[in-house]
């Protein structure tokens, strides 16, 4: 068991059919944020950045990088704490539960072998219907590569001596 055993809420939304979700104390709020700025030749797993109160934004596009389809259409939801400059471009329906007793058992073998795996945490069975938990920080490590490699390609930045 990954999780602990108090009673949390659980951010659920749905990619191709199949259920993904965020604890909720690990996000700072819910917001739709209306501009955001696509960069070019960015990975398709950075949808592209955007301002919020002064701090800018990168935009994760949680669609791709779990399934490698086309980006979703609402941007929302900040990462609380160190993670405060991360938004995910997620569907818009999306649902709030309680869930007590969290039991997140580790990736099933079929997810293991999955496109997407790297920002996973494990699965939570709820009420007959599994759904896959994101790591925040798995998710900012990724981002920080796929970043760190755009960078590196288009501005010679972070080269190695």
């Amino acid at each position: 068991m990954l999780g602990s055993t108090a009673n949390q809420l659980l951010l659920k939304f749905e990619i191709d059919r199949e259920y993904y979700g965020l604890m909720l104390e690990e996000l700072t709020r819910i917001i739709e944020l209306e501009h955001v700025l696509q960069l070019p030749k960015t990975p398709p797993g950075i949808y592209g950045v955007a301002n919020y109160k002064g701090k800018i934004i990168t935009i994760a596009n949680i669609a791709y990088i779990i399934k490698k389809t086309a980006p979703s259409n609402l941007c929302l939801g900040l990462l609380n704490g160190s993670y405060s400059h991360i938004g995910l471009m997620i569907n818009d329906k999306i649902e709030t539960l309680m869930v007590s007793k969290i039991k997140i058992n580790p990736l099933s073998e079929s997810t293991i072998n999955s496109p997407g795996k790297e920002i996973l945490q494990g699965e939570l069975l709820i009420e007959n219907c599994m759904i896959q938990i994101i790591s925040p920080n798995k998710l900012y490590n990724y981002l920080f590569k796929e970043m760190q490699f755009y960078l590196r390609k288009e501005f010679n930045l972070f080269q190695q001596n």
